[in-house]
């Protein structure tokens, strides 16, 4: 079984059991308690919600995980209920490395070798502006230095 990772959001109301697929990368998680979802290959599907919470499929390509979302319990259950489906499946192209486009969903990438050797690092001694600035400056750098060449 895949280790079971946590991260963490300021804004989260609600915290859930999610799975992702290792073949396709989707990320599921239940929205009520008779909810059921399928990956976009097919793998693996979850059902339902909390304590009923379940996963169908080969524990080799399932990664199990805690998400904080800014949805309530509520909001949940009635995007199940009257079929809006806007919540509960999110495939690759929908998050990014800072989260998913403008919901609040925040994703907790996997641990690189790098922050394995620091040991001690933590990701939330930097706000996530800090980031995506120093990304800015890099892709500022590389177009400069792409330019010189062409020079």
């Amino acid at each position: 079984m895949a280790k079971r990772e946590k991260f963490y959001d300021k804004e989260a109301k609600n915290e859930i059991e999610a799975v992702e697929c290792k073949k396709c990368e989707d990320i599921l998680f239940g929205r009520a308690q008779n909810d059921e979802r399928t990956c976009s290959c097919g793998s693996i599907s979850i059902y339902g919600y909390g304590s009923s919470f379940g996963v169908i499929g080969n524990e080799d390509n399932i990664i199990r995980f805690t998400l904080l979302i800014p949805q309530s319990r509520v909001d949940l259950y009635d995007d199940w209920n009257y079929g809006a489906n806007q919540f509960g499946h999110l495939k690759p192209h929908e998050y990014t490395i800072f989260g998913i486009k403008g919901s609040g969903y925040k994703r907790h990438s996997e641990t690189t070798e790098r922050k394995r050797k620091r040991k001690n690092w933590n990701k939330n001694n930097h706000d996530i502006d800090f980031f995506k600035n120093r990304i800015i400056v890099k892709l500022k750098k590389k177009k400069s230095g792409e330019n010189q060449q062409e020079d």
